[in-house]
């Protein structure tokens, strides 16, 4: 059953900068991020084209850089002060001091996209070809539990040692109950590519994918439920629920949505870029980061106190959304002044501009736009920059 699940109104203020997400571009690299995992708060490393291996120990605010070669990695992996990190090369890199230095400690014939660790000695890795490979020792030795899956596999999903799912091109879906000894595949109504999933238990859980999908399940992925957020076919590459009602699904164009009722609705989030964002790692409620193309990466931090937000009376809204037809881009009161704004496609053609304003209401005719999500660039009367997107119905 498909139903639709859009529910957007966005709503982005200067009042609220401190909440959304804001970029962080002094990562040392240019290079595409496409694997990013933090331990907590402080601490984490992004991976990417290029060996590139960055890493934080201070949230964000800096970050060190370094190449381990003509790698390209694709995931990243932290239990305690062990990494690991997988990539299209097959190689399998593993730090012991917190990612400040990496050994390449096996060399697969195969592209591995995605990797699980329990602990620092047991876990798992998938790849091209239905691979899968299972440590018990670290990463010493590997054993094949391959479940004879022919489509390549692009993530991994554990609750606990015993159950855990493997997803990837073609649809293919894979389940175990005995840590991966034994798997069976699952039925889901979908062609393309199953980009990443999240799991609350062994029932309850939702993947995302190619034409801007999302499925859920509440009985251990027998049977699933399409939500179709959006008739553009974007790629939603990255998924993470931090509990029953709060989640995060990221994709194209950088597009971030947040439910807070468990899927029933999601919301978009301003996050002040047009590329697509790859990866998420979500530490709790007030923190978060996405990586994505030239070496970015988007922070989420919320303020926990009230007095660390900015409460100046400027600020803008965009409604309705999702439109059909027209919309209105309006100051919160008649301070907040609109210069100039430019509003491009999925695809990143500009499809209208406007400058040389200095209004606090804009109203603009999209009758003829195609349907899809809309990415708006605005800057106010002091010069700032602000992202948002639009849904067009």
């Amino acid at each position: 059953m498909k139903t639709i699940l859009i529910a957007f109104s966005i709503l982005f203020s200067l009042q609220y900068a401190h909440a959304q997400w804001e970029p962080l571009t002094n990562t040392n690299t240019d290079q595409p991020l496409v694997g990013v995992f933090f331990l907590d708060t402080d601490y984490g490393i992004s991976v990417g084209q290029g060996g590139i291996v960055t890493r934080t120990e201070d949230g964000g605010d800096t970050w060190t850089s370094q190449s381990l070669g003509s790698y390209n990695f694709i995931r990243c992996f932290l239990v305690d002060s062990v990494g690991f990190i997988v990539g299209d090369e097959g190689n399998v890199f593993k730090s012991l001091d917190y990612g400040r230095t990496w050994q390449s400690i096996v060399d697969f014939d195969l592209r591995i996209k995605a990797v699980h660790f329990f602990d620092t000695q047991v876990g798992v890795i998938a790849g091209d070809r239905g691979l899968l490979y299972k440590t018990t020792d670290g990463g010493a030795n590997w054993t094949n539990i391959t479940p004879g899956n022919i489509s390549m596999f692009r993530d991994l999903f554990f609750i606990d040692q015993q159950n855990g799912y493997a997803c990837g091109d073609s649809g293919s879906l894979y389940r175990t109950s005995d840590g991966g000894d034994t798997w069976f595949r699952l039925n889901i109504n979908h062609q393309g590519i199953l980009w990443a999933m999240y799991f609350f238990d062994a029932q309850n859980g939702y993947i995302c994918g190619d034409n801007s999908s999302l499925y859920k399940t509440s009985n251990g992925g027998l049977t699933w439920e399409e939500s179709e957020l959006t008739d553009t076919p974007l790629k939603f590459r990255g998924i993470y629920f931090l509990d029953d009602n709060n989640g995060y699904v990221i994709g194209d164009v950088g597009l971030v949505l947040k439910t807070e009722d468990g899927g029933l609705s999601w919301q978009s989030e301003s996050t002040s870029t047009t590329k697509n964002l790859f990866d998420i790692s979500v530490i709790d409620e007030n923190n978060a980061f996405a990586c994505s193309m030239d070496g970015l990466i988007i922070r989420l931090r919320r303020p926990t106190n009230t007095n660390d937000i900015d409460t100046s009376p400027t600020g803008v809204k965009v409604f309705p959304n999702p439109s059909a037809g027209w919309f209105v881009i309006e100051g919160l009161d008649p301070q907040s002044l609109i210069t100039a704004f430019q509003v491009f496609d999925a695809a990143g053609k500009l499809i209208h501009q406007e400058r040389g304003l200095n209004t606090n209401r804009v109203e603009i005719n999209n009758h003829q736009w195609p349907k899809g999500i809309y990415t708006i660039q605005l800057l106010d009367h002091n010069n700032r920059q602000h992202t948002t997107n639009l849904i067009i119905q």
